[in-house]
């Protein structure tokens, strides 16, 4: 009778144990759920972590209090990485969201998940921005780097790591980058910024008579954008080399786009001469016409059709 006893009173002091735990569990989920509601969020993620402990140590009866602190947690610093992103403590604000992240993972909260991992490469590339505004091009590559390889499909950062390449003089690694930036969908700005690079040192190089070198820019300019400048340049530079044939390609690609530029006679001007000097003389009389009313052009090209008998 006394053994019997004994168990029941050893049975009825765990009851009582088990019954305890369990109310500490909710009451610091509660307490949780108070701090959270007064936005004392650090606070409450605190305390839903430690009812979580405790209702896993209590085993199947504490299966609802614990999945709903499992929902709670991840929420949470999900909200806390925001406000710390939105203050501009992005080192911070990268912690808790990496961490949200794997919690969210851990207890199937995608949502969460997702939205985390979406803030996480923005930040590397905010704090990039920042770095490139200070001319801290060095400093941006480093985060638009973190950034591509959180999320591999971050355009943008791609796209500024190719203008802060351009600043430093890295060409190479400038085109890798901006051709990455236009493979994932920010064609218009990658191209433009490529064909801008070009088109200057192009006209650095024809300035310094490195023709051959200033067409090959030209091209690469083209290749990326199809501008008239860039087809003017080339027209000149391969003048120069006496390449006639890429002389007037070039040339009547640029009067094609922009027929009424202000080097619209001096490509003609040149066109004549390229065609006369490539024995087409029907062309070049044709062009030597179209500036024969011209004072810059008038008397060389008058002399140049009766040269070449015009009709």
């Amino acid at each position: 009778m006394k053994k019997l006893l004994t168990i029941i009173l050893a049975f009825s002091l765990c009851s009582l144990a088990f019954a305890q735990d369990l109310s500490s569990a909710t009451e610091l989920y509660n307490q949780g759920a108070t701090a959270l509601n007064k936005g004392e969020k650090t606070q409450a993620v605190k305390l839903f972590e430690k009812a979580l402990l405790q209702a896993e140590d209590i085993g199947a009866e504490a299966e609802e209090l614990a999945y709903n602190c499992k929902n709670a947690i991840p929420t949470v610093y999900l909200a806390i990485g925001k406000e710390l992103a939105a203050a501009k403590k992005y080192d911070e604000a990268i912690k808790i969201l990496t961490k949200a992240k794997k919690l969210a993972e851990k207890y199937g909260q995608s949502s969460t998940s997702q939205q985390a991992a979406k803030l996480i490469p923005q930040l590397y590339v905010q704090q990039g921005n920042d770095c490139l505004r200070e001319k801290d091009y060095k400093g941006s590559i480093e985060f638009y780097n973190k950034a591509v390889t959180v999320d591999p499909n971050q355009a943008m950062a791609y796209l500024r790591m190719g203008n802060s390449y351009m600043r430093l003089g890295q060409e190479s690694k400038m085109e890798e980058s901006l051709n990455k930036a236009n493979e994932l969908g920010l064609n218009k700005q990658a191209s433009q910024m490529l064909s801008k690079y070009f088109l200057l040192k192009s006209r650095k190089l024809l300035k310094a008579k490195k023709n051959k070198e200033a067409i090959v820019a030209c091209d690469k300019s083209l290749e990326a954008m199809k501008t008239p400048l860039a087809f003017f340049i080339k027209g000149q530079a391969a003048m120069q080399i006496k390449s006639y044939d890429v002389a007037i390609e070039s040339l009547e690609s640029f009067l094609a786009l922009s027929p009424n530029d202000r080097n619209a006679d001096n490509a003609i001007f040149q066109l004549a001469m390229s065609c006369q000097s490539k024995k087409m003389n029907a062309k070049a009389c044709g062009y030597y016409k179209q500036i024969q009313g011209k004072p810059k052009f008038a008397e060389y090209a008058k002399a140049q059709i009766k040269i070449l008998k015009c009709k």
